[in-house]
């Protein structure tokens, strides 16, 4: 399993060979291997995607590119979106108060930011410093109606209906909707912004958003190639095939990316979107009047 970062500026997140001497104290690079299994190093987790932004990318970019703001961006994966174990997130609630559910972080709720805690105080004389509960939470926010069950059958199990319009069926769906549960970071976005930097994610479905996918298609493509399958191949093979592409045509597939953006602002979609991609590469940004073009050749 490989991780890795790369950049429009310098291609692969890393030190050159006097930037290394200039910086003996940070990483080479932020490219990380990890051999996948329960009898090698296990699962790619968000700890350590969290650890190759935090101890790598990051101080590597700020050597890099000293008193910028970087923006670090990432697909719509489990790991990316992991939440931070004190964040507030009723999926991890009970209706109750105590029991194997999260102790989550204090909050402020309202048009007047009215503080709330999440847990009972210390002194509290049936549930000391234990979590409060949904069913509590909703009563400290006047959001309590009697009935009220914790989960409803439309917001969970195999029958779970997706539908924007419903926001108080059930306990979980109120409170997942609160403005400060909706506010709540993932762990990964809430690190890259302590450190002074930015982070976003794609949109779901859409990887020619993400140029780093066509860099991956490329790697594999060579891997194909110039391996033997077997495991001491791929070993040698992958970190070849990960160097292989060159800058010039990492450049290349961030511009098609950033044509894909500019054209879907301009409301194409689909094989149009396509067509408009391709007739425009020679440019970075689709001219405004791309239908009048589009229709002309058409």
């Amino acid at each position: 399993m490989v991780s890795e970062f790369h950049t429009e500026t310098v291609g692969r997140l890393k030190l050159s060979e006097s930037q290394i001497l200039q910086f003996p104290d940070l990483p080479k690079e932020a490219r990380k291997y990890l051999r996948p299994g329960k009898n090698e190093e296990g699962w790619w987790t968000a700890d350590h995607l969290l650890e190759q932004v935090v101890d790598y990318a990051i101080p590597i970019f700020n050597a890099l590119h000293p008193n910028a703001i970087g923006v670090f961006a990432f697909d719509n994966s489990t790991n990316h979106g992991a939440m931070p174990p004190d964040g507030l997130n009723a999926i991890n609630m009970n209706v109750k108060p105590g029991g194997k559910q999260a102790i989550m972080r204090n909050t402020y709720f309202g048009p007047n930011k009215t503080f709330q805690s999440m847990v009972f105080p210390s002194n509290h004389t049936e549930h000391p410093n234990l979590p409060k509960g949904m069913k509590q939470i909703l009563i400290e926010r006047s959001l309590w109606k009697e009935g009220l069950p914790g989960d409803c059958k439309q917001c969970k199990g195999k029958s779970k209906v997706i539908d924007n319009t419903r926001t108080d069926c059930c306990m979980r769906r109120i409170l997942s909707l609160q403005d400060d549960f909706v506010a709540q970071k993932s762990r990964l976005q809430e690190a890259i912004e302590q450190h002074g930097h930015k982070c976003m994610f794609f949109p779901k479905f859409h990887c020619e958003l993400n140029w780093i996918e066509m860099y991956w298609g490329a790697a594999k493509f060579y891997t194909r190639n110039n391996c033997n399958y077997t495991w001491s191949g791929l070993q040698k093979t992958v970190p070849e095939a990960l160097d292989s592409v060159p800058l010039i045509t990492l450049r290349r597939y961030a511009q098609k990316s950033w044509r894909y953006m500019d054209i879907y602002r301009k409301g194409l979609t689909g094989k149009v979107a396509e067509f408009a991609n391709k007739k425009y590469k020679s440019h970075r940004r689709v001219p405004d009047m791309v239908y009048d073009e589009i229709n002309n050749v058409i």
